[in-house]
């Protein structure tokens, strides 16, 4: 097999980090496979006998005693350590000293496992905790909203646990609030939208309530500068000043009207009807 002509960057692209284990155990494994030595990685290519074992029939010497090489071992070595050298290649420098001393591929490999697939896991577990609890602040507009939401999403993926389509529908749907329940009921009836379909009807819908509300603003704004007006689109609460004038001197003539009728009516009763007025009020009537 000859392995001059491979790119282990195409197999493996990035570098092994606490954070990333089991994305790069993934692509490791998939370079391991396509090379056919998965079983260095698992040890179910084990090594072979190291050396020979002397043959008891011969006449004992020092040549037969002398423990020899195997070729089968030979060959395995030297395949063992190519993929040991692909893998260590894949390492950051805080990293490769977990693996300084260690003679092949699989005690390396167990090695990187002990030290961060527990890490992983933890990761693992709290990115989906977040993913499922996570609810829209009340002053994050719906963009970044949705921005924090795949953010997570990208974080478990990154780590080798992508989540499913309809996972994230789901959790996205419940992630809204009160807000958008309306929305929210809508969407989760079935059919349900794709992930893609979901976040553009919500941008769609975040943009229409922003134009309605803006639209609503300049209204009250309008109505707060102009008063309210009567049919003919007359202000009633402030007339303009000859409206006021005019009515001012509709008035005056109106009380001087009603002057001149009575003091007509008093000047045409006759004297014998009009009534009498006592001396002494008279008098009192002036001195008050």
């Amino acid at each position: 097999m000859t392995f001059l002509s491979l790119n282990v960057g195409n197999f493996i692209t990035l570098k092994l980090s606490p954070t990333n284990y089991p994305l790069w155990r993934e692509q490791a494994l998939a370079l391991a496979e396509s090379q056919e030595l998965l079983g260095h990685l698992t040890n179910e290519d084990p090594a072979p006998p190291q050396y020979t074992i002397p043959n008891s029939s011969n006449t004992p010497t020092a040549e037969t005693y002398a423990p020899r090489i195997t070729e089968a071992y030979i060959a395995w070595q030297k395949v063992d350590r190519l993929l040991r050298g692909w893998i260590i290649g894949t390492l950051s420098e805080e990293i490769l000293s977990l693996v300084v001393g260690l003679d092949t591929t699989n005690v390396a490999w167990e090695a990187l496992k002990n030290a961060y697939a527990e890490n992983s896991q933890e990761r693992e577990f709290t990115l989906r905790q977040q993913v499922t609890y996570l609810r829209k602040e009340y002053d994050k507009t719906i963009g970044e909203h949705i921005r924090t939401f795949k953010s997570l999403c990208d974080s478990l993926a990154t780590i080798g646990k992508r989540v499913p389509n309809k996972e994230k529908v789901f959790c996205l749907l419940t992630s809204l609030g009160p807000q958008y329940e309306t929305f929210t009921t809508t969407m989760l009836k079935p059919p349900r939208p794709s992930y893609s379909e979901l976040v553009s009807q919500l941008q769609s819908l975040d943009q229409r309530r922003n134009w309605f509300s803006n639209h609503a603003n300049a209204t009250h704004a309008l109505t707060l500068k102009w008063p309210s007006t009567d049919s003919n689109n007359k202000d009633i609460h402030n007339p303009p000043p000859n409206i006021k004038a005019t009515n001012k001197h509709s008035l005056q003539r109106e009380e001087d009207s009603r002057h001149n009728n009575q003091r007509t009516k008093t000047m045409a009763t006759p004297l014998a009807q009009r009534p009498v007025v006592n001396k002494d009020n008279f008098k009192a009537f002036f001195l008050f």
